[in-house]
């Protein structure tokens, strides 16, 4: 079943490729996030980063910041905890 491993393989890539993203997204994601997670995560990174219409992962990207993965789940897990 040579076709059938070739999708399998292909699936297993972009796992792989999205594996190191998921972090960020989680971060950004969480419920507790409020305006003073999103004004401490612009001030770590340098460069403002908050939620707007049309903000989306795509955009994250954009921004490149899988650089700034650390200090993005660094603020993440700790408007987590204050939730």
């Amino acid at each position: 079943m040579p076709e059938i491993l070739k999708i399998a393989e292909n699936i297993k890539n972009q796992v792989e490729e999205f594996k190191p993203q998921v972090p960020i997204v989680v971060a950004l994601r969480t419920e507790g996030m409020k305006d003073r997670h999103w004004d401490a995560l612009t001030q770590r990174v340098g460069f403002e980063i908050k939620p707007y219409e049309g903000f989306t992962f795509g955009k994250c990207m954009e921004m490149n910041l899988l650089e700034h993965t650390e200090a993005i789940v660094d603020v993440g897990e700790r408007s987590g905890k204050e939730f």
